[in-house]
């Protein structure tokens, strides 16, 4: 990646349990079950100053410009920690870093509701878009991708419409369906 030097480990989408905290950290505790949100701000530029730390003039992304998750620890700010419930498996809890991408996306996107969708590419982000914008009320979803697999995946997660655009022209199939 053109924005990463390496030597960096990996990782920003993880789940698991706190096991040290700083002395001034007064909302998480040992033995919290924990998601982060893994952008790093600096804290003081335009953005961060209201409330857009995720487009900070210094962003950097944890796995990508400094340690990430793949580590066998790593320190996390307190107002990047989300606390997930007792119950949640720790497998769902890492979905939330890519779950909160594809909702903002929708979300930007607009009303959902009776609106027909098509989404261009079907890996876990694609899917997870897909997913919401039927979760948010979208009549009919499609998803087109090349990978018959995803395809799948997009099939088994509610998705309307699954197009292999090596194996079907995207816009017959558009037609077709819409």
């Amino acid at each position: 990646h053109p924005y990463t030097p390496y030597p960096v480990v990996q990782g920003h989408e993880v789940s698991g349990k706190v096991v040290a905290i700083g002395e001034s950290v007064e909302r998480v505790k040992v033995g919290d079950r924990v998601t982060i949100e893994p952008q790093v701000s600096c804290g003081h530029c335009y953005p961060c100053t209201h409330g857009l730390y995720n487009i900070c003039n210094e962003l950097k992304v944890m796995g990508f410009q400094t340690t990430g998750a793949a580590s066998d620890y790593f320190a996390v700010l307190e107002h990047h920690i989300v606390k997930l419930p007792d119950d949640m498996d720790y497998r769902y809890g890492a979905m939330m870093e890519p779950l909160s991408v594809a909702v903002r996306a929708v979300r930007k996107a607009g009303d959902m509701k009776d609106k027909q969708i098509l989404v261009v590419g079907a890996g876990p982000i694609g899917n997870l878009v897909a997913q919401t914008a039927k979760a948010l009320g979208a009549s009919k979803v499609m998803v087109s991708d090349v990978n018959e697999l995803r395809l799948e995946k997009a099939s088994a997660g509610g998705v309307d419409i699954a197009v292999n655009a090596r194996e079907e022209d995207l816009r017959s199939a558009i037609d077709r369906e819409f």
